[in-house]
């Protein structure tokens, strides 16, 4: 068998960690939603690794779509354990209204906690599982090294979800 080569590793380079959740709307803002509040409405994530549970510690990038989300507009309500209070009339809503297609949030866990392969994330979002009449809302998640929505190298991890997202962390490529 011939030997490989590979190179020397060099250390003087840090390791780059996938530390960030993209939370992307993929609902029509148009959709018939409670006033006010158009869009998936996110009330929180988690990360499981190894048996641990780590909430949102920061929220480090938000974006709307171009729907109507006057009435839940704070992105730091999904920093903490998730509140399941999904009322669409209360005066401080627990949940941020993403306001329809392409609005976005970008969350990350613990102290910079990496997320791996085989972690999983839960996302939680207002729907029929607070309200069986709800109109089911749709959203993406995918993990990065960074918090820049334009990035292109996010990870897919869960397309269309709806309700509670859960996504098992795929094998991540190593970033540029």
């Amino acid at each position: 068998m011939e030997p490989v080569d590979e190179p020397a590793p060099d250390n003087d380079v840090e390791p780059h960690f996938y530390h960030y959740v993209l939370i992307l709307d993929r609902q029509d803002p148009e959709t018939s939603s409670p006033t006010h509040t158009a869009g998936v409405d996110i009330y929180g994530a988690q990360l499981d690794t190894n048996g641990q549970t780590f909430d949102v510690s920061s929220v480090d990038a938000c974006g709307f779509g171009t729907g109507d989300n006057e009435a839940a507009r704070y992105c730091d309500v999904v920093i903490g354990p998730p509140d399941d209070e999904c009322d669409p009339d209360a005066i401080d809503p627990a949940f941020v209204s993403l306001g329809g297609e392409d609005g976005y949030i970008i969350v990350s866990f613990g102290s910079l906690e990496p997320v791996v392969a085989g972690d999983i994330i839960y996302v939680y979002e207002c729907g029929r599982e607070q309200n069986p009449s709800a109109i089911q809302e749709y959203y993406d998640i995918y993990v990065g090294v960074g918090a820049d929505p334009g990035d292109p190298h996010w990870v897919e991890c869960a397309l269309n979800a709806t309700g509670t997202g859960v996504c098992t962390v795929p094998v991540l490529p190593i970033p540029d």
